[in-house]
């Protein structure tokens, strides 16, 4: 009975022994056509969504990248002057990440936090990452999608999940407002408004209400085709034609005060700028341009 006690120890000790352990090494050179590849181990990109944040404490902007076809995220470090890949923080971001992610610090902390898809409309983790420790995070709101006052009480904030929506201070009061393409219906734009500042004198919560579906006075009838202050039914043969995705960016780019609007969707092979001749609490658009107006890009 020793003897059969001894092998099988001897056995489990052997087994012990033959497990597998590996990790990355990114210092062995690829080449293609003699040329070498930088990042040759972080593998390629379809479609990439490109976010910054500080991944490791040293107070420089990191990358953090989506990518939508492979509903992976990937990192990146900023080490002298160049970016590194680093996929051990990947694992650290939560998994119910899907369709886009936008990072943005909504609650004025300096660590910024994540919106993402749900299949009830957006979900928001906030950031409790320590000094010194790994990312954490904790859901805004556990077990419920992003809610927003709607004309008769709160309602989902409902996103087509092909579409990007725009996070920004839209009307430049310090907190954070949501712009999105309408869900259904026609391809006009709600404003959500944050109401934090207003009601608490801080930005450190999401108090949403849609003040308005016709934000900037715009609807999308098609590609670069829109209609400014009417409707696309009422443009010569006009009619909304928008099904694919839409994606939404805000920023001021003529340094008034007041947020213009980069516009593109699934079908379109470039970005469209349209300029805001308003104020940052009543946006109005007339015009719609390629982006950018010296060299268009074209996808």
């Amino acid at each position: 009975m020793r003897t059969v006690w001894l092998l099988l120890l001897f056995i489990i000790s052997s087994g012990g022994y033959a497990q597998f352990t590996y990790s990355l090494d990114q210092s062995i050179p690829v080449e293609v056509n003699g040329e070498p590849l930088k990042l040759a181990w972080a593998g390629g990109l379809n479609a990439a969504q490109i976010n910054t944040m500080d991944l490791n404490g040293d107070n420089k902007q990191d990358l953090v990248v989506f990518d939508r076809t492979a509903n992976k995220i990937l990192t990146y470090v900023n080490q002298d002057n160049k970016y590194i890949y680093a996929p051990e923080y990947e694992e650290l971001f939560p998994d119910q990440v899907s369709q886009w992610m936008l990072l943005r610090d909504f609650n004025c902390d300096g660590r910024k936090d994540i919106f993402t898809s749900d299949p009830f409309g957006i979900i928001v983790f906030v950031n409790t990452t320590k000094p010194g420790e790994n990312l954490s995070w904790r859901y805004y709101n556990p077990g419920f999608p992003l809610l927003t006052k709607g004309f008769s009480g709160n309602v989902n904030l409902k996103v087509n999940p092909d579409d990007i929506p725009a996070i920004d201070d839209i009307d430049g009061d310090g907190d954070l407002d949501i712009l999105n393409v309408r869900f259904v219906g026609v391809g006009t734009i709600e404003w959500h408004k944050n109401l934090s500042i207003e009601r608490t004198g801080t930005c450190d919560s999401l108090q949403l209400e849609r003040v308005t579906q016709y934000w900037g006075n715009i609807e999308e009838c098609t590609c670069g085709k829109f209609a400014f202050g009417q409707t696309c039914a009422s443009l010569p043969g006009g009619r909304t034609q928008h099904v694919g995705g839409k994606v939404l960016l805000t920023m001021d780019l003529d340094n008034d005060g007041d947020r213009e609007l980069l516009f593109s969707e699934e079908t379109c092979s470039r970005i469209y700028m349209l300029q805001n001749n308003g104020t940052p609490q009543d946006a109005s658009m007339n015009s719609a341009v390629s982006f950018p107006p010296s060299a268009p890009v074209n996808f």
